[in-house]
């Protein structure tokens, strides 16, 4: 009988979970790049034999280069897939794993400390993300030197923890400190330099700077495309950018646009319950509310809740996101007190984060105390106004805050201030305004309706001294027969357009009895005291029924010269 070698059994068994590690590795692989599969359903199964991978390594003695390589790809993909607890638990390990192999000062473990800091970061927990940052930073300064693209990449993800501490000024300086290494030392078309000119323009889009911010995504998108291509998660997350560049500053057809390519991109890419998908999600909600589509607008806020409470918990920034854009649709709708609840939501979740002294935590205040102002309680309003200027007031000092403490003090202002003309309803100051434009009305007796006239057109409006808001109807402007399919095809198309670029809404309605498609044209919008200059107001959001009428008409004139031209070749 043969002896027993213990030595080569247990080497043997060793290869064995070796195999079987690395046949795992390479399927999650192979799962993931099977783009015949959804991509949800591929990042659930590659999850899963992650997961499987390392169990057997924990179990079985995996010897340390292939626990590190298995380490370091299950944390990626898990971070990579917005699965950050996952990641948090596997970078842990790989950064005990590199320090017994190489120690700290290593570009190895720099690396896993970079990493671990962008995961804390996606947890909302930005000291210690920062506490790694900074060590990595520290390390590759140390063995590249100042000029390097990891020194650089340090230096960006260190700025991105900046942001949300509400520190912009130091964020900006150490954005500007990798964009001048990038430029030096890989050129202007390179990722890492797009990386700098997108978190430029995230910054500036933080600070309100919307013109610039656009500028600097812009040059992030050029690079990422011709660098990276469309489908990437770093195109999309500059089409974002420049999309909601477009609708802060009002172009919402092309905040339409490019906000819809990042989330087509989002799906594809990253799948439907990415945190990042429901970011995009919020986006492109508030593009639809501010052109009117509610219903979309609903569609996309109740979805990035859903998708972030599921992901983040309720106790995150991305879930308070969700929670003030559900508000400003509550309130947009007329619910005034789920607009408040979702707006207390959102304050709590953002005060338990950041604390008081944030500009995050003094801009929820402020929300809270525009809300109240709204719904005439000042009291309220004053108290929320008053503790966002006290928070701001703490904030580390920057223009922007600067700008932001004066916005607050206006507000309390016009509390205190209190004008006599304040005490009239918006219906009263509606039918004042009217007046002063000239424009003869009559009123419904029954119905309370105010029909009016303006530049030849006549208007319908809707208004109570109890409410906010007022809501004006352009009826039956213009029609098409309703057996005429091409010119109703061609009403169809005109109407979806109109509907995209001009903040007033444009319908239309089936008359059987009379053989018709109508057209019609209304607009909700607030009509308060507190609004500067209420008849240039007024006559701007009755201009947009002209706008519609002219963007209906000239697409369908369009669309029958395209049609005419496509038969004659």
């Amino acid at each position: 009988m043969g002896i027993f070698n213990s030595k080569k059994y247990f080497m043997r068994e060793k290869e064995g979970i070796n195999e079987q590690v690395e046949a795992l590795q390479s399927l999650a692989k192979t799962v993931m790049s099977d783009s015949a599969v959804p991509v949800d359903e591929r990042i659930h199964r590659a999850a899963d034999i992650y997961k499987q991978a390392n169990n057997i390594a924990a179990e079985g003695g995996l010897e340390d280069k292939g626990y590190e390589s298995l380490l370091a790809d299950s944390a990626k993909f898990f971070l990579d897939y917005g699965l950050y607890k996952d990641a948090l638990s596997k970078y842990s390990d790989l950064i005990t794993l590199r320090e017994s192999l190489y120690g700290q000062e290593h570009s190895a473990t720099a690396s896993a400390y970079h990493e671990i800091g962008e995961t804390l970061r996606n947890l909302c927990d930005y000291p210690k993300a920062l506490e790694y940052n900074m060590k990595a930073l520290e390390i590759r300064k140390k063995i590249h030197g100042e000029k390097h693209v990891d020194t650089a990449e340090s230096y960006n993800d260190t700025g991105l923890v900046y942001i949300f501490r509400g520190h912009y000024d130091k964020a900006s300086e150490l954005f500007q400190k990798a964009k001048a290494i990038c430029e030096e030392v890989v050129g202007t078309n390179h990722p890492s330099m797009a990386e700098s000119y997108s978190n430029i323009g995230m910054l500036l889009t933080k600070q309100e700077d919307y013109s610039n911010a656009l500028e600097n995504y812009l040059e992030a998108l050029k690079i990422y495309e011709s660098t990276l291509g469309i489908e990437n998660r770093k195109t999309a997350i500059a089409y974002h950018g420049v999309g909601l560049s477009y609708y802060y500053m009002g172009n919402n057809s092309n905040a339409l646009e490019y906000c819809s390519k990042a989330v087509r991109i989002y799906e594809n890419v990253l799948g439907l319950n990415h945190p990042e998908t429901a970011i995009i999600y919020t986006g492109i909600g508030f593009v639809h509310y501010n052109i009117g589509g509610l219903s979309q607008a609903s569609d996309y806020f109740t979805k990035s809740l859903e998708i972030s409470e599921k992901m983040l918990g309720p106790e995150h920034v991305n879930t308070a996101a969700s929670y003030m854009a559900l508000a400003w649709l509550k309130f947009k709708m007329d619910d005034h007190q789920g607009a408040i609840d979702y707006c207390e939501r959102s304050l709590n979740v953002t005060e338990k984060i950041f604390g008081l002294e944030h500009p995050d935590t003094a801009e929820a205040y402020n929300n809270m105390g525009y809300m109240y102002y709204l719904t005439d309680d000042n009291i309220k309003a004053y108290e929320y106004y008053l503790n966002a200027h006290q928070f701001y007031e703490k904030c580390a000092r920057s223009e922007y805050i600067e700008s932001k403490i004066k916005e607050v003090e206006s507000s309390l202002k016009l509390i205190e201030d209190k004008p006599e003309e304040e005490s009239k309803g918006t219906k009263d100051l509606f039918l004042e305004t009217l007046t002063k434009m000239g424009c003869q009305y009559e009123i419904d007796p029954d119905e309370g309706y105010i029909s009016f006239g303006y530049q030849g057109e006549n208007f319908v409006a809707s208004a109570t001294n109890e409410g906010f808001y007022v809501r004006i109807w352009d009826t039956y402007w213009g029609h098409v027969e309703l057996y005429n399919v091409d010119e109703f095809s061609r009403l169809r198309k005109a109407v979806n357009h109109a509907n995209l670029n001009c903040a007033t809404m444009t319908v239309y309605t089936i008359n059987e009895e009379g053989n018709t498609v109508d057209v019609h044209c209304k607009s909700i919008f607030p009509f308060i005291p507190q609004m500067p200059n209420l008849e240039g107001y007024l006559r701007n959001e009755l201009g947009d029924f002209f706008t519609a009428h002219h963007m209906v008409s000239s697409e369908m004139a369009k669309l029958r010269e395209q049609e005419e031209n496509a038969q004659v070749n």
